[in-house]
């Protein structure tokens, strides 16, 4: 959301819960929702409201989480949040044959984690120059890519992955 008074854009919250604790949960004899649970039902009370406005949930390394990323996709969410740097990332499984029997593939091939691939010189790596708070300028090199996330627990997701490196 921009403002007349400022150049920049402002992200605002317009809807919180509060979220018991478990502890609270148990002397109310309530079931207990996690974090997670509370984000997908807030995200769906969300686009219920807003039916064709374009959703971004933004969230640090919590909500890195393979039920929240299906159903932000599902949902047409677009969710940005941090992986750890030894998140499993996956090629797109190749195309089984006509005729063959058995349960299609869900993954390809193991790829490279982040930490590998800083290790790694011969990566595309790119470099940009970006403005930051008070028109600063920094450079920064990334690289980024298109494959499958998957963890134990959840079928891989698939997701567009950037891995920044400032300099």
């Amino acid at each position: 959301m921009a403002f007349p008074f400022s150049e920049r854009f402002f992200a605002l919250p317009f809807m919180t819960v509060l979220e018991p604790s478990l502890k609270s949960d148990r002397v109310a004899k309530r079931r207990h929702k996690t974090t997670l649970k509370w984000t997908i039902q807030m995200l769906m009370q969300a686009v219920r409201w807003l039916k064709y406005t374009p959703i971004t949930l933004v969230g640090d390394g919590g909500f890195a989480c393979g039920e929240l990323a299906w159903r932000c996709l599902k949902l047409k969410i677009c969710l940005i949040t941090r992986l750890k740097m030894n998140a499993r990332l996956y090629d797109f499984p190749s195309e089984s044959k006509p005729g063959k029997r058995g349960r299609k593939k869900t993954k390809g091939a193991k790829l490279f984690s982040f930490k590998e691939m800083i290790e790694m010189p011969n990566l595309e790596w790119k470099e940009i120059v970006i403005e930051g708070y008070e028109k600063k300028r920094k450079r920064l090199i990334y690289i980024s890519n298109t494959s499958l996330w998957g963890g134990d627990g959840f079928l891989p997701v698939p997701i567009r992955w950037v891995l920044v490196i400032r300099s």
